[in-house]
C-alpha cells in the first residue's frame, strides 16, 4: 500500500509505503523519492544486509 500523495514530517516530504511479510509482520519503508520502487530497493538491500 501506497498512501496516495507524499506526506509532511519534520519538516520534510516523505512518502511512506508498507505491506505484510509473509511471516505475518508489517514492513513500513520511508521515502522520499520513488515509492513505487521503495519495497523493491528495500528487499534487496535487506538480502544484502543478511550476508
Amino acid at each position: 500500500m501506497i498512501l496516495n500523495r507524499p506526506r509532511r514530517l519534520w519538516g520534510h516530504t516523505l512518502y511512506l509505503v508498507g505491506t505484510r511479510a509473509p511471516s505475518g509482520e508489517h514492513v513500513i519503508v520511508i521515502t522520499t523519492h520513488a515509492p513505487e520502487q521503495a519495497l523493491e530497493d528495500y528487499r534487496q538491500r535487506w538480502q544484502t544486509e543478511c550476508l
